[in-house]
C-alpha cells in the first residue's frame, strides 16, 4: 500500500469522500477550464479560514497556508481553503482533454488521484443564497441588488454573474485578475453565449471575465427583453456553447409603468386622469406592490401598515388644511408631498411624475402584465 493511501487511510478519507462541485450551483461530475469550484476533502486545508491572495506577480496565488491544488499537475488559483472545503479554479491547460487527475496537497502531504471528466462548458448562475436556485446574484443597471423589492424593468440592463463558461478569447490565464482601467480588456468566453428571461432572448450587451475578479468568473450585461414575462421569480437561464444553466435561478422583473394606489376621498377622478397620464391605477390595496400611494391624512394608520406589509413606497398625503397637525401626519406616512384639497387633477398628475421620476421605487408585478 502506498503512502498516500496510508496518509489517507489515517484521515479516515478515501477518493469517495472527495467532491468536486461547481461553486455557483454545487453541480458535479465534471470540470469546465476556469470553472471556480468547490472541493470538499474532510481533513484536508488549515484549521482557520484561509483567504485568497494575490502573489508578486499580481496573480491569484496557487498556494496558501500550506494548500494547493493541481489538476495534470498543474497548480490552480485558489480562493480559499478551510479544513475539508477549498475553493480553486480549474486550470485552463485542462481545456480540450477528455479528462483530468486532480491531486490535493496539504502540509506537504498528497491525496488520492481523483479523475474528473473535462467538459467545454458548464455554465451556472450565482444565487443571492448560494443555494444555486433562486434569486440570481445580479446587479441592475443602476448598480444595485435586483430583487422583487427592487426588480428591472423590461428594457433595461441587467448584469449576471456566473462560472463554468469554459476556454476564453483569447486564451485564459490561471490567476488573472483583468481590469479595464488598466487596459487590455478582460477575454470573453470563446463559446457563444445567450441569456434568456422567462423564456425570451435578451440582447447580450457585454460579456467577459468579470473586472477586477479572478478569471473564471464571467459578467454578462444583458437587456432584459421587452416581452419578457413581469414577476418577482422569472426564470433566467444562461446558455454557453449549448449548454443551459439550471432553469432554477430567476430574477425580479417589473413593467415600465408606474403602479399608483389612491386612497383618498372622491378617488375614481383622480384614478382617471393618472391612467390617462399612462399610469396603472387602484383605488383599494388588491395585495400588489406599488410605486407610490396617495392618501388623506386621516388614513395615516393604513399608510403605516401598508409600509409595513410592502416595505418602502413613495407617498403624495392629501389634507383638508395645512397646520402642525397634518404636518406630522405626513411625516408618519413617510409622504414626499403634502397637497390641500380642492384637488386639481393636472396638479397631482404632475408630482407623481416628479415623485416616480426621482427614484424608481421597490415594486413586484403580477404574471399577467
Amino acid at each position: 500500500m502506498r503512502w498516500g493511501v496510508l496518509f489517507l487511510f489515517a484521515f479516515g478519507l478515501y477518493a469517495s469522500d472527495i467532491r468536486v462541485v461547481n461553486a455557483a450551483d454545487g453541480s458535479y461530475g465534471a470540470v469546465a477550464p476556469g470553472e471556480i469550484v468547490t472541493i470538499y476533502a474532510p481533513g484536508m486545508g488549515p484549521d482557520t479560514m484561509a483567504p485568497q491572495q494575490v502573489d508578486s506577480s499580481g496573480r491569484v496565488a496557487t498556494e496558501i497556508a500550506g494548500t494547493r491544488v493541481l489538476f495534470d499537475g498543474v497548480p490552480a488559483p485558489l480562493a480559499s481553503a478551510i479544513r475539508g472545503r477549498i475553493g480553486a479554479v480549474v486550470p485552463y491547460a485542462v481545456a480540450g482533454r477528455e479528462s483530468t487527475q486532480m491531486v490535493i496537497e496539504f502540509g506537504g502531504e498528497r491525496s488520492i488521484p481523483i479523475r474528473l471528466p473535462v467538459a467545454a462548458a458548464l455554465p451556472a448562475l450565482f444565487t443571492a443564497d448560494g443555494s444555486g436556485s433562486g434569486q440570481a446574484a445580479m446587479l441592475n443597471e443602476n448598480g444595485c441588488c435586483n430583487s422583487p423589492r427592487n426588480p428591472q424593468i423590461r428594457g433595461g440592463i441587467g448584469v449576471l454573474y456566473a462560472t463554468g463558461e469554459g476556454q476564453t478569447e483569447p486564451a485564459g490565464t490561471d490567476g488573472r485578475i483583468c481590469s479595464i482601467w488598466r487596459g487590455g480588456g478582460c477575454p470573453a468566453p470563446e463559446l457563444p453565449v445567450s441569456v434568456t428571461v422567462g423564456g425570451a432572448p435578451a440582447e447580450i450587451i457585454w460579456k467577459g471575465d468579470a473586472p477586477d475578479t479572478v478569471a473564471g468568473l464571467l459578467q454578462v450585461n444583458f437587456r432584459i427583453p421587452e416581452n419578457a414575462p413581469a414577476g418577482d421569480a422569472v426564470p433566467l437561464v444562461l446558455t454557453v456553447g449549448g449548454v443551459h444553466s439550471r432553469n432554477t435561478v430567476t430574477m425580479a422583473v417589473r413593467s415600465e409603468t408606474r403602479r399608483v394606489l389612491v386612497l383618498t376621498t372622491g378617488a375614481e377622478p383622480l384614478a382617471r386622469a393618472l391612467r390617462r397620464a399612462g399610469y396603472e391605477v387602484e383605488t383599494h390595496d388588491e395585495g400588489t406592490r406599488f410605486d407610490l400611494a396617495i392618501a388623506d391624512v386621516s388614513r395615516t394608520s393604513a399608510v403605516q401598515l401598508l409600509h409595513e406589509k410592502y416595505g418602502d413606497f413613495r407617498v403624495i398625503a392629501v389634507t383638508p388644511a395645512l397646520g402642525p397637525r397634518s404636518l406630522r401626519a405626513a411625516d408618519s406616512m413617510g409622504a414626499q408631498a403634502l397637497l390641500r384639497r380642492p384637488l386639481s387633477s393636472a396638479e397631482v398628475v404632475r408630482r407623481v411624475t416628479d415623485i416616480v421620476k426621482v427614484r424608481a421605487m421597490p415594486y413586484v408585478a403580477g404574471s399577467g402584465e
